[in-house]
């Protein structure tokens, strides 16, 4: 008899052939068929199914403080920032408008219509988020004015009996002091503030005087002469002067002041790549690179006192008796958070305001207003980090 146990064993090695050929054809057409869609995908292409075609996609690179926020696009797409980090690249944007929303709780939200580009990273530099409840305690009673130093490491308090305190603002400790002569009777402001040489020059009406705070004890100002007493201000290549309600440009060519803009100031952001400039109704911004640029941000019916930096991208300022802060970007609406009339302290008590005089420390983030004759200080309204 013959033996036909191999026959069995020789049609299951063919069939294992067969069966790998087959796997291997379904892989190498799997690959053939998913390789370009993976590849396609990884350029920034998209199937738009709307429109029934490929389209090329975009980018939003996004910076916001705090950490932990949630971002909304078009009320769909919803993404985080880390625990560690405020910066998110968020790919794969169809190239059209995208309405775009950031969250956190107690914070007031930030929304903006912004458009996207194929092939292009649509950047939001900075987005801050505002405290929905920012509380404030009493720093000093009984002060008619007050001034920082450059530094900001002092304050300047003058009472109504034309005394001066010089307070350290962290520590709160008087480390100096000294009065005016008692024939003055003009409105005082600090004219100039050198920190090097330790003087402060104060202005009263036409007179000036020179203060030496160096020097221990009571101290008597001593009288001086300014031939010039226009106030000038320079950053970069640029050299403003502020003279009567017009602010004028220094031209580097001819050396003369040319009109700029009618204002009542004019202040560098801190990284000194940026200026604003207000008048009683409106406030614009420019690029140092391109003074002659001129961004107008908003405009009030009500008088504006006082504007500063809170970062490079956002302004704070009071209008009649309310506090604002703005974003400067101007793409679609502006984002502005009103503190409204009153002030929260942190016994849960409210103050109305009337009047009052804000100035924001924008090293230690802290904004400080004088309200009937109290000074108040803030917690600080956002991080130190955040420029």
């Amino acid at each position: 008899m013959w033996d036909s146990s191999p026959a069995p064993q020789y049609i299951q090695l063919i069939m294992n052939r067969k069966i790998r050929l087959i796997l291997f054809s379904f892989f190498v057409f799997l690959y053939l068929l998913v390789a370009p869609v993976l590849i396609v995908y990884s350029l920034g292409y998209r199937v738009d199914f709307e429109n029934k075609k490929l389209v090329s996609t975009g980018g939003l690179y996004m910076k916001i403080w705090p950490q932990e926020t949630e971002i909304l696009i078009d009320d769909k797409i919803e993404k985080k920032t880390g625990l560690f980090s405020n910066q998110i690249l968020i790919q794969g944007l169809f190239p059209k408008k995208h309405s775009i929303s950031v969250n956190k709780d107690g914070y007031y939200p930030w929304q903006k219509t912004l458009e996207i580009k194929d092939k292009e990273v649509t950047r939001v530099e900075n987005i801050t988020l505002i405290k929905k409840e920012i509380f404030f305690e009493i720093s000093k009673e009984k002060i008619n004015n007050f001034y920082f130093s450059p530094n900001r490491n002092l304050i300047l308090l003058l009472d109504s009996s034309q005394h001066f305190s010089l307070v350290n603002s962290q520590t709160k400790i008087e480390e100096n002091s000294f009065s005016l002569p008692k024939v003055i009777k003009n409105d005082v402001d600090v004219f100039s503030w050198d920190e090097n040489e330790k003087i402060i020059t104060l202005e009263t009406g036409d007179d000036y005087f020179s203060v030496d705070y160096n020097k221990t004890g009571l101290i008597e100002p001593k009288e001086i002469s300014l031939e010039n007493s226009d106030k000038l201000v320079s950053a970069a290549k640029l050299t403003f002067k502020k003279e009567g309600a017009y602010i004028y440009l220094l031209d580097s060519e001819t050396n003369n002041f040319d009109e700029f803009y009618q204002a009542k100031d004019i202040i560098f952001s801190p990284d000194k790549s940026k200026f604003l400039f207000f008048n009683d109704h409106e406030i614009l911004f420019a690029e140092l690179k391109t003074p002659d640029q001129k961004n107008f941000l908003m405009r009030f019916s009500e008088k504006i006192n006082n504007c500063f930096w809170l970062n490079n991208y956002y302004i704070i300022f009071d209008v009649a008796d309310s506090v604002k802060i703005s974003e400067i970007d101007t793409r679609d609406k502006i984002n502005m958070v009103d503190m409204e009339t009153k002030i929260n302290l942190i016994d849960n008590s409210f103050v109305e305001l009337k009047n009052p005089k804000i100035f924001f420390d924008e090293i230690n983030k802290k904004l400080y207003i004088l309200n009937k004759n109290t000074l108040f200080v803030s917690k600080p309204l956002t991080d130190k980090n955040n420029k």
